[in-house]
């Protein structure tokens, strides 16, 4: 595959918030997609109420559970199948919308992740 193009997004999670963003490829194309978090600011000390997650959940409106989420269950998590899970951090396929999500679990914690798309 070679490179033709690439986008970026910034996303910032406070404490109970969800932050998502879809990029546009303008087309259906073969792409390479991640999301790492760059920052992590424990508001209170950080204990087993807190989480950050990060990842892709969908790319052309199809979820990107297959065939299993990378995490679920438990008291962070929902039950298999459920789009509260832990979703992939990167992902290779073929698409015109990316989206990416990050999650801020807890009443004590913010995050920012970048997003990036190359295609």
């Amino acid at each position: 595959m070679a490179i033709a193009g690439g986008k970026q997004v910034f996303l910032l999670a406070n404490p109970g918030v969800t932050a998502t963003k879809t990029v546009d490829l303008m087309q259906p194309r073969a792409f390479v997609a991640s999301i790492m978090i760059t920052a992590i600011d424990p508001l209170n000390p950080v204990d087993r109420a807190s989480a950050v997650a990060a990842d892709i959940i969908s790319w052309s409106d199809t979820l990107t559970v297959s065939p299993t989420p990378q995490a679920w269950g438990g008291d962070h998590w929902g039950s298999l199948g459920a789009t509260t899970n832990l979703f992939h951090g990167c992902a290779a396929g073929f698409g015109r919308f990316v989206t990416f999500r990050l999650r801020s679990v807890g009443p004590a914690i913010s995050a920012a992740a970048g997003g990036l798309v190359v295609f």
